[in-house]
């Protein structure tokens, strides 16, 4: 299936929507953890990466070197994520500046209720949420949103890597595209 587009563009491009969807979602209609929202994207960016593999991998021919498996992997995850870091700071920016504090303050509540099952004492929880509230007040900013994409690209490499080893499929030495065994 030869697209104008590349595979890693199409996938990232559907990455992006869903987990704008999934972000929608735990904005305004459910409320589920930070944890469970991080574990949940995560498998859905090693899912999405793993399907435009395997599509890339087809249109090759069935075979694919790591480095071709790499770029595609790294490439979709990256586009999807960059697409939902942009619609996060037009989202926080523009249409729901209230949305950033709301964040915050889930954030905060975590923090200290993991704090508290840990069971750290009052005044450790106190000085820790010091610097979490210092932390949370300006993590929503523009700048903060895109450095915090460079930092996920580090991530997104190290998933891409490991994810690439399940797709990669070499030819073997002695192969025509004749699909004959010479």
């Amino acid at each position: 299936m030869n697209n104008i587009q590349p595979v890693w563009l199409r996938y990232g491009i559907l990455y992006g929507v869903i987990a704008i969807l999934v972000s929608i979602m735990t904005y305004y209609v459910m409320n589920i953890s930070s944890w469970i929202l991080s574990i949940l994207s995560f498998g859905i960016m090693i899912y999405i990466m793993l399907l435009a593999g395997k599509v890339q991998r087809n249109d090759d021919g069935g075979f694919m070197s790591y480095g071709k498996a790499f770029q595609t992997t790294f490439l979709t995850a990256f586009v999807g994520t960059a697409i939902s870091v942009l619609f996060t700071i037009i989202l926080i920016n523009l249409i729901d500046p209230g949305l950033a504090d709301t964040l915050a303050d889930k954030a905060i509540e975590e923090s200290r209720s993991t704090m508290e099952k840990l069971g750290m004492a009052e005044d450790q929880i106190d000085q820790a949420m010091e610097s979490v509230e210092e932390a949370s007040a300006d993590s929503f900013t523009p700048a903060k949103q895109l450095m915090a994409l460079m930092f996920s690209s580090l991530f997104i490499a190290i998933f891409a890597s490991i994810v690439s080893l399940f797709l990669k499929k070499e030819k073997p030495a002695f192969y025509d595209d004749d699909m004959k065994v010479v």
